[in-house]
């Protein structure tokens, strides 16, 4: 079969731009995100009520998840190899220490420095949640979707039911 020049050249451009288009696309696409996007939480998950502080402004919503879920996993500690998953029952106050966190251990990955209250009250520091995550909540009046950057909210105050004495 015999290819001619102009033939040659064609498939020569075309397969730079394929070569080109495909450079840009490293492994994170998925899980960087610009803008955050609203994820409806799931049905079998419990619904909590929160208040979001960000920029000063206090939000309050309900059907607060992690993209869906009431957990969430891959946070880290400086201290240890171990990987935590933690569930929103368990926080009563979550503060954002340092939106951007690099860690001496786990030196290829970017963190969020967390410090967070247990509804019993006790002060758990120093945890490294994945940098990427996003949270959402429905506002209660007007009912609104809205989705954050963890790393761009101050402070999350959880309102759980008190439990029954």
């Amino acid at each position: 079969m015999k290819i001619n020049k102009r033939t040659g050249e064609i498939f020569l451009v075309a397969t730079i731009a394929l070569v080109c288009i495909n450079m840009g696309g490293g492994g994170d696409t998925i899980t960087t995100v610009k803008e955050p996007l609203f994820s409806k939480i799931e049905r079998d998950e419990t619904s909590y009520k929160a208040t979001i502080i960000d920029d000063g402004q206090e939000t309050e919503v309900k059907d607060i998840s992690f993209g869906g879920k009431t957990t969430l996993g891959g946070i880290r500690r400086e201290s240890d190899s171990a990987s935590i998953e933690i569930n929103l029952k368990n926080i009563k106050e979550l503060t954002v220490v340092k939106k951007t966190y690099s860690s001496e251990r786990y030196s290829d990955k970017e963190f969020i420095l967390i410090d967070y209250v247990s509804p019993d009250g006790t002060l758990v520091t120093g945890q490294l949640f994945p940098h990427n995550v996003v949270i959402s909540g429905v506002t209660l009046k007007p009912a609104r979707n809205l989705a954050w950057k963890l790393r761009d909210v101050e402070t999350i105050t959880f309102h759980h039911p008190i439990p029954a004495a």
